[in-house]
């Protein structure tokens, strides 16, 4: 399984080894310097992608909203050049659900914590939730309790509404509540 884009490491043969021969001495530094712009050349690719998705959404459709599924934990966003603090300062989106699928509430209160630095209103930021659990035995919809739990915190930190992932383990308690 692939990982996610991390950036990079700078790999140097060692002396004595004969499986990677020796060249010219690396810059580590220099090296480092490279790939921090090379993430934030990425960075600005996928906003200029968002942006653009953006002006082409609202020419046709001008009352249309735009919005994204991001990551929720700003280092695994900034890992993934996903700049959606920056999108949602510029404008250049109308709304982010954030994918927090955890089932640790304090993972989720701290996630709280970090979106009201990006919208202190929490107007523009659509929590996502998990309705399901994965087990040993494969995924089963999630305890009632928890849902109800996170869905309380989103009401208490005044969002705008959530979003419910995934309808295939939805069941009737979890519509009622």
């Amino acid at each position: 399984q692939a990982g996610y884009f991390r950036g990079g490491t700078v790999i140097q043969p060692t002396a004595g080894q004969d499986i990677i021969p020796m060249g010219p001495a690396v810059d580590v530094e220099k090296e480092k310097r490279r790939i921090a712009k090379w993430a934030e050349y990425r960075t600005w690719t996928v906003s200029e992608l968002v942006r653009s998705v953006y002006r082409g959404a609202k020419e046709i459709k001008p009352g249309a909203y735009v919005s994204a599924a991001v990551f929720y934990k700003r280092a695994s966003a900034d890992a993934v050049c996903q700049d959606w603090y920056g999108w949602l300062k510029e404008g250049c989106i109308d709304y982010v659900l954030p994918m927090a699928y955890t089932e640790n509430q304090e993972e989720l209160a701290k996630a709280f914590a970090e979106w009201r630095a990006a919208d202190p209103g929490m107007e523009r930021i659509v929590p996502g939730l998990s309705i399901y659990s994965k087990t040993d035995h494969g995924p089963t919809t999630r305890d009632l309790g928890l849902v109800n739990s996170q869905l309380a915190m989103c009401a208490s930190n005044r969002t705008h509404g959530n979003l419910l992932f995934c309808l295939k383990y939805l069941n009737d308690d979890l519509a009622t509540a």
